[in-house]
């Protein structure tokens, strides 16, 4: 974890943010920006720059409030540089001016907030005041899980916790929708395999037509000449899955050694490709075998 700050929204309404004493004027105009409490620690998490001045003024009090602009409100209520005697007037009192915030950072509320210290104010009234972590990648989810069971043993649901996305659940969501479009498409191009070794297979029976009708001849049983063409068929396919499976994964431990993961592959997924093959092979050659095993042997002969 890289650090922790502190922030919490006063409302402008109330602290009523203004360049000259209330009441100096009959028609003040109305600050519309926002009003913080934050430790330096925050800033410095969120990326944000302060100029002419130093953010490690808002964990001291040193006795009263003091004020650092972002550059929209420094406009806003004509402050242009820090210095002696630059005050602002928050809940009616001069808070003096000890810095602006020239790049907000990764929190662009505070390119127009007034942003005042710690401990500047006593707490009267319940204030939501939250704590911002930042962490290493992948971590955020983790310690969101532990920080209610650290803070607050007893009652963790007294503890919100937000944070970014979780990787894992993305993770796990890409994961599954990757592992379901390669099914699909696996499937799809396993149909096309069949379809194209049945064709194939189907073409090499009525080229064989003489060697079936001299089998037929010869006493062959149209049950064993249907097996035939079926065990064809599963040799056929087991070569094309196993030559499949060594291919597919050449394939997946040179992107692997290419990317610099550690390939895990399960011991049995060469069977797969050689089972599949034999199934897809097989079931090709069911429509061949079945014309091949019904042929009529005098009609083979004529043609």
């Amino acid at each position: 974890m890289h650090g922790a700050g502190v922030v919490a929204e006063l409302s402008a309404s109330v602290v009523k943010p203004s360049t000259f004493r209330p009441g100096s004027f009959p028609e003040q105009p109305v600050f519309n920006g926002a009003v913080r409490v934050v430790d330096s620690a925050y800033l410095r998490l969120q990326g944000a720059s302060v100029t002419h001045g130093d953010p490690a003024l808002l964990d001291q009090s040193f006795g009263g409030p003091v004020a650092i602009l972002g550059k929209e409100a420094a406009r806003q209520l004509g402050v242009g540089k820090p210095g002696p005697g630059v005050v602002v007037w928050l809940y009616g009192h001069p808070v003096p001016v000890v810095g602006l915030i020239g790049d907000p950072g990764r929190d662009p509320i505070l390119a127009g907030a007034v942003v005042v210290g710690v401990g500047s104010y006593a707490v009267k009234d319940r204030m939501a005041a939250s704590v911002v972590l930042r962490t290493d990648p992948g971590m955020p989810a983790a310690i969101a899980e532990a920080l209610p069971k650290a803070l607050s043993p007893a009652e963790t649901g007294a503890v919100k916790v937000q944070t970014v996305a979780d990787l894992r659940e993305l993770k796990q969501g890409i994961n599954s929708d990757l592992g379901r479009l390669v099914a699909i498409v696996s499937t799809v191009l396993l149909a096309i395999a069949c379809l194209s070794a049945g064709t194939t297979m189907y073409l090499g029976v009525m080229a064989r037509s003489g060697e079936i009708a001299l089998r037929r001849a010869l006493g062959m049983r149209r049950v064993a000449l249907g097996c035939m063409f079926l065990v064809e068929g599963a040799v056929v396919g087991a070569i094309g899955g196993a030559a499949g499976g060594a291919a597919g994964m050449a394939a997946v431990l040179a992107y692997s050694a290419g990317e610099g993961w550690a390939p895990v592959i399960p011991w049995y997924a060469a069977l797969w490709g050689i089972g599949v093959g034999i199934a897809s092979g097989t079931l090709s050659a069911v429509y061949p075998a079945v014309v091949a095993s019904r042929a009529n042997p005098a009609q083979l002969i004529r043609g």
